[in-house]
């Protein structure tokens, strides 16, 4: 398939999956009853010295768990909520313990709800990995006008969008010197091409972005998304074993909360790869397989989703361009 030709298949599916995601997280509760996606920064807590998350204990669709890493000369800031306002009220939370340290930004990975509020930090160093970074020019503004759609607090939020490219980038890994503190950021892609966990290792802590989330089914909806990569790099986390594990979503927790995931998705690519063996098209798989994935685990968030996680892995088992699922 020429690059023309995947361009457009990508395009395509792009505009598949935002009418899907729409569907899922407004599905329940109602658009009407759904939270507003608003970091509250008043919530922020110590988890280890110097280590700060402002957390989505709440589960509130749109709202990732947001870290400050303090050192001697500088700060780190991780990821900043859904659009300028949440990235300002992250901004002046940054500034309010950074008094007078240089403010780094490092976010997981390019979906909204993890980066557009960057474009408030105007004092702050961006730095992502190249692949992120290519992945914020390319997809970011299609993305979070789709974001748009769901429900009213997330159109608020991104009504003074603009798109803000990392002034420093790096391939692999980079050690980040915030004066006495080591932090290293470290390209993990799966969820996205350019995710990225950034490790505390003095106190034993990782913030994973969304390759793990607490009680929720793994999100695999980008076709860039790799569900073999996936596993693996969650068994790289599990042998990284960290005291504190911060997911892009839900409870802080730690090491524990990767084994169901492993285990889960594990079980996905089993099941699926020997559907296909045995000639099941993707269709009659995710037909078959969806109910009995969603039975699993019946208290984790986004069920419907499922079919992406399918497709993804169908695609890997006959080594195919994922042909994403529909509404």
């Amino acid at each position: 398939m020429s690059a023309t030709r995947i361009d457009n298949v990508k395009q395509a599916i792009t505009s598949c999956v935002g009418s899907v995601l729409a569907a899922v997280l407004l599905a329940a509760p109602t658009a009407a009853q759904t939270p507003d996606p608003i970091v509250r920064v008043q919530t922020m807590r110590a988890v280890a010295k110097g280590v700060w998350v402002v957390p989505d204990d709440k589960l509130v669709p749109l709202v990732p768990n947001v870290g400050i890493v303090e050192g001697r000369d500088a700060i780190l800031v991780v990821d900043t909520g859904l659009g300028r306002e949440n990235g300002a009220a992250v901004h002046a939370l940054a500034e309010r313990l950074a008094r007078g340290r240089r403010i780094l930004l490092a976010t997981t990975h390019f979906h909204p709800e993890h980066s557009s509020g960057a474009s408030a930090f105007n004092r702050a160093e961006y730095i992502t990995s190249a692949a992120q970074a290519v992945e914020i020019r390319q997809k970011s503004a299609t993305l979070d006008e789709q974001f748009k759609s769901f429900g009213s607090g997330a159109a608020r939020a991104l009504r003074d969008f603009s798109v803000v490219v990392p002034g420093q980038t790096y391939t692999g890994e980079k050690q980040l010197e915030l004066g006495g503190r080591i932090v290293i950021l470290r390209e993990m892609p799966a969820h996205t091409r350019g995710d990225q966990i950034i490790e505390v290792p003095d106190a034993g802590v990782i913030f994973t972005g969304d390759l793990v989330e607490e009680r929720s089914f793994p999100v695999l909806y980008d076709i860039d998304a790799r569900g073999a990569r996936w596993i693996a790099d969650l068994k790289a986390l599990t042998a990284m074993n960290p005291n504190i594990l911060v997911p892009g979503h839900g409870h802080v927790g730690d090491v524990g909360l990767i084994a169901p995931e492993i285990a889960y998705l594990e079980r996905v690519q089993a099941e699926v790869g020997r559907a296909a063996r045995r000639g099941q098209s993707q269709e009659q798989a995710t037909r078959t397989l969806t109910p009995r994935f969603a039975a699993l685990h019946p208290d984790w968030q986004f069920k419907d989703l499922i079919p992406f996680e399918i497709a993804i892995f169908y695609a890997e088992a006959t080594h195919r361009v994922p042909k994403m699922a529909s509404a």
